[in-house]
């Protein structure tokens, strides 16, 4: 999705996709410059409760603040136990089982 200045919007929910397409823990800079890579270097982040948009070191930094990702020795990994409760397309099939340390494609 795009607003009115052209720069990209992205949900956080797919921040945390791209993180289980990995497959491993990401360290923070890897984690950074795979978001770029995927979203754009304009990119901006929301969440449900931040709609105005933030940028990704921002985004970073509120979903450890909200333990929505918890780094590991090896890097940051998504915790789906501390997704919204509300109604999103939650679709986890696939990706990685970071608590058995293997990828399930």
């Amino acid at each position: 999705m795009n607003d009115t200045q052209g720069q990209e919007i992205v949900h956080a929910h797919d921040v945390l996709h791209l993180m289980v397409g990995a497959c491993r823990p990401l360290p923070r800079m890897h984690l950074l410059l795979s978001m770029e890579a995927y979203f754009g270097h304009e990119a901006r982040y929301v969440t449900c409760q931040d709609p105005d948009g933030l940028t990704a070191e921002e985004l970073i930094a509120v979903l450890e603040d909200r333990s929505k990702i918890v780094m590991t020795e090896g890097g940051y990994i998504p915790n789906f136990g501390q997704s919204c409760d509300h109604d999103h397309d939650h679709d986890h099939e696939g990706g990685c089982d970071h608590h058995h340390g293997h990828c399930q494609h």
